[in-house]
């Protein structure tokens, strides 16, 4: 029950990780509304006011919140970083912000790691059974999953990256490039440079990452696009062409050389801050709704609630 009124809760996004006592936000809202009806021109919004207070509240329960599990410690940090909260503040104007409303809930379970129903224990499909917490990130990296698995996530989000660079003019190749029988996900013409691409999720709570993720924020992103570079370099090299990485977190962050190739993008088009929000947020919510139906899959619920 405790679950189901964190999200009622409608400053939920908060990411505080623990309830806010209404006690404390009543008074301020009371003030915010009536500085609203009777205050002086650029009195600071209802809005400003709480968002300032979630801030700083937020500081606050990080600060004196000791956290000795690197999960727990990576999951908090994770929450903090700028561009995990894109697929949620977004407003659905476009066809790649939009999610079913079952869905977007499960998206938003996955974020406090919660897994889709409330039982104390789930067990996912292969077999494993285990805690609520520990199983969203089992179901994210379960190689036994049918149906939806880690790679249609992939070719989701590849898709949703190469819609949003037709629609800025770029004309990705329909086929992806094959080299000797493997090769990147993308392929478009980039100023002068034919630009190739290749899409890796990566997910920093996985046992493999979390210690080193504890020990040194960003390194889960770094390692995947050094991976990428290693893998596609020296082929796009030979044929002179321009490798990038398009390295996502589980949580929507995008790696350092990820978001240096899509600047580089918005130069080439009108509108190069409206181009990076765009595509941002779009991937964002591509990485989301792909989690979301990995983790449903892993239930045993995945055709019953009618989400594929």
């Amino acid at each position: 029950m405790q679950r189901d009124l964190l999200f009622a809760n409608p400053l939920f996004s908060s990411d505080l990780l623990a309830s806010v006592s209404f006690a404390k936000l009543a008074p301020l809202a009371y003030e915010a509304c009536l500085n609203g009806v009777n205050g002086i021109p650029d009195t600071p919004s209802q809005h400003d006011l709480v968002k300032e207070f979630m801030n700083t509240q937020r500081s606050t329960w990080l600060a004196t919140k000791e956290i000795t599990d690197p999960r727990a410690a990576v999951h908090a940090n994770m929450l903090t970083l700028k561009g995990s909260r894109l697929w949620m503040e977004c407003r659905p104007n476009r066809g790649e912000y939009m999610m079913r409303h079952a869905l977007w809930e499960i998206c938003l379970r996955i974020r406090y790691l919660i897994p889709p129903t409330n039982d104390r224990f789930t067990e996912c499909v292969c077999g494993l059974q285990c805690s609520a917490s520990d199983f969203v990130v089992h179901a994210l990296s379960c190689n036994k999953v049918s149906g939806y698995t880690w790679a249609s996530r992939h070719g989701y989000v590849k898709r949703i990256f190469k819609a949003v660079l037709s629609q800025y003019g770029f004309r990705p190749d329909a086929k992806e490039p094959r080299f000797n029988g493997s090769g990147p996900d993308v392929c478009f013409m980039l100023g002068l440079d034919l630009a190739l691409i290749d899409v890796v999720v990566c997910n920093p709570l996985a046992d493999s990452y979390v210690l080193a993720e504890a020990d040194t924020p960003g390194t889960t992103l770094e390692r995947a696009e050094i991976r990428k570079h290693h893998e596609h370099f020296e082929k796009a090299d030979r044929r002179n062409m321009v490798f990038y990485p398009l390295a996502l977190t589980i949580f929507g962050q995008l790696g350092v050389k990820t978001r240096a190739m899509l600047k580089k993008c918005a130069r080439y088009t009108a509108d190069p801050s409206g181009f990076m929000a765009h595509m941002t947020t779009a991937l964002a919510v591509a990485v989301q709704i792909g989690n979301a139906q990995m983790v449903l899959a892993a239930t045993h619920t995945w055709w019953e609630n009618g989400v594929r």
